[in-house]
């Protein structure tokens, strides 16, 4: 029985204009208009189910009612994923799969790559010219190419930095565009697919020395049903790894600019109180705007909560919107770090890199590289002196993924000449 009409429908009969103008917004906006987590749309003229809240995040990050084959628009998917990679993979072979990544949430690995990371900004330190202006956003980027290269395993002769760096980039500052900016970065996409897939067939013959506990070798050696993976698609999951890395420079941007709108907490871990960065972390994660939603279909006619989905139905689960739900976060449009160090947010309340656990579900395995990078730029900046010129610290919610329009500008300067 279809009981599709328990489900509130949003007034117009196609909202992509308006989806693509509201951005991370538009799916809260219209619960809250309509006093209900779930709504009916049409989103490209096809038929969606829009879902917010702890409740949809455990839809559809536990159990397998949901698959991700076909969730995403092909613009986002061949430049975040692309068909065949982890992240197109559903139950047994999600969970193989998966297992090829997971060493990245050890204590050991993270531990690996905070040290390459540091190695990195030491190595770009040259670009810190005192009393000249750095824009923050592309210093990061580069420094995070070269971290993620090495921390794989890729040895130095092996790639140029700045074709690395340029390409993934593009995947990231595109990935939710249309047209064809997209298709220039399809381009592009491919282009780094070519060099990642001949990355994996040199360590396979042997012609690229590696380390044997590299993420490059895990990639180059993984199997699925006892088959080596294709070529293609091992050079896929190479970039699944390492243009994330790159993506992490968005947050760190967004860490840095809270330091600065909020002094006290550059102050407070200048003075040594880095117990708390934490959290400090946690709430730039939650509080500033990054990947803004996730699609998935259902597999076989579900039953959810009281609400009947059929098979192939779209559902579109807001992260940027559980991430602001005021049911769970007091105030969720202040910036309030200490509500991280007063709760445990549950496994689905708090969704910035996905929900639920590691092992089983779509949640990204980078997370842990994620907080270590900001936590280490939010350090390195409390100890540095700088000054912040006046500059457009706007972002637009209909830029996805969303970057200061200034890409937050810094002034280093000598201890002696600090503002």
């Amino acid at each position: 029985m279809d009981v599709r009409v328990s489900i509130p429908r949003a007034a117009r009969f196609d909202e992509s204009t308006a989806f693509r103008r509201e951005g991370y917004t538009f799916i809260s906006a219209r619960c809250d208009a309509l006093d209900s987590d779930v709504f009916e749309t049409r989103l490209f003229l096809r038929r969606a189910y829009c879902l917010r809240g702890p409740a949809a995040a455990e839809l559809f990050y536990s159990g397998h009612a949901l698959t991700r084959t076909g969730g995403m628009p092909k613009s986002a998917q061949h430049l975040l994923q692309d068909v065949g990679s982890v992240q197109d993979l559903d139950n047994g072979a999600h969970t193989e799969r998966k297992s090829m990544f997971l060493p990245m949430l050890e204590a050991d690995a993270v531990d690996s790559f905070a040290h390459e990371l540091g190695r990195a900004f030491e190595t770009n330190a040259a670009d810190l010219h005192h009393n000249e202006p750095l824009r923050l956003n592309p210093f990061l980027t580069k420094v995070l190419t070269k971290a993620g290269l090495s921390w794989s395993g890729i040895p130095e002769g092996a790639y140029d930095l700045e074709d690395r760096r340029r390409e993934f980039t593009a995947m990231i500052d595109n990935a939710g565009s249309f047209g064809v900016r997209n298709w220039a970065a399809r381009l592009v996409r491919r282009r780094s697919e070519r060099w990642a897939a001949e990355i994996i067939d040199r360590v396979r013959r042997d012609e690229l020395s590696v380390s044997t506990s590299s993420m490059v070798y895990r990639i180059a050696t993984h199997r699925q049903d006892g088959e080596l993976l294709d070529l293609s698609v091992a050079g896929e999951e190479l970039l699944n790894v390492l243009r994330p890395i790159v993506a992490i420079s968005r947050f760190a941007v967004f860490a840095a600019m809270a330091l600065w709108q909020y002094p006290q907490w550059r102050e407070h871990f200048a003075a040594g109180h880095e117990h708390d960065v934490d959290a400090f972390v946690h709430e730039v994660r939650r509080f500033y705007p990054f990947f803004p939603a996730i699609g998935a279909r259902v597999r076989t006619d579900l039953q959810w909560q009281d609400i009947g989905f059929q098979a192939g139905d779209w559902l579109i689960f807001d992260l940027y919107g559980t991430n602001h739900d005021r049911r769970v976060w007091p105030h969720p449009d202040t910036f309030q770090p200490e509500r991280f160090s007063q709760h445990e947010p549950a496994a689905f309340e708090f969704v910035p890199q996905g929900g639920g656990q590691f092992a089983d579900s779509h949640r990204c395995p980078g997370e842990r590289l994620t907080i270590a990078a900001t936590k280490y730029v939010v350090l390195q900046l409390s100890q540095m002196h700088y000054s912040v010129p006046a500059q457009d610290l706007s972002y637009r919610m209909s830029d996805m993924p969303a970057l200061p329009q200034s890409e937050f500008v810094i002034v280093p300067t000598a201890a002696r000449d600090r503002a």
